[in-house]
């Protein structure tokens, strides 16, 4: 192969080339954007989760409906409310989440 036709496969090489990489850097750029909504939004979502202020409201009462952040002592463990229940902190593994297991003496 001559040096003008070496040339001349470099010109007509270096459109498709510079294309295929436009390409692909709008393709990696579209990507970073996408992840960083879903980061910004998961954080936002970390952030109103944390939020909830912790409320000791003693030992567990039935009967009595607790609000999430309440806190209380239930069979030796304590348990922290996700949402707002009147169950049974041993039985409601929706309502309520357990924070210290009972220990062994």
């Amino acid at each position: 192969m001559t040096l003008e036709e070496l040339d001349a496969l470099i010109d007509g090489l270096a459109p498709a080339l510079k294309e295929l990489l436009t390409r692909a850097v709008a393709a990696e750029r579209t990507a970073r954007e996408a992840d960083q909504v879903t980061i910004h939004a998961r954080l936002a979502s970390l952030e109103e989760k944390a939020a909830v202020s912790l409320k000791f409201c003693g030992t567990w009462t039935q009967g009595r409906t607790y609000e999430a952040g309440d806190c209380v002592q239930h069979g030796g463990s304590l348990y922290i409310c996700r949402a707002a229940t009147p169950g049974r902190p041993t039985e409601d593994h929706d309502g309520w989440r357990l924070a210290v297991k009972k220990g062994s003496a």
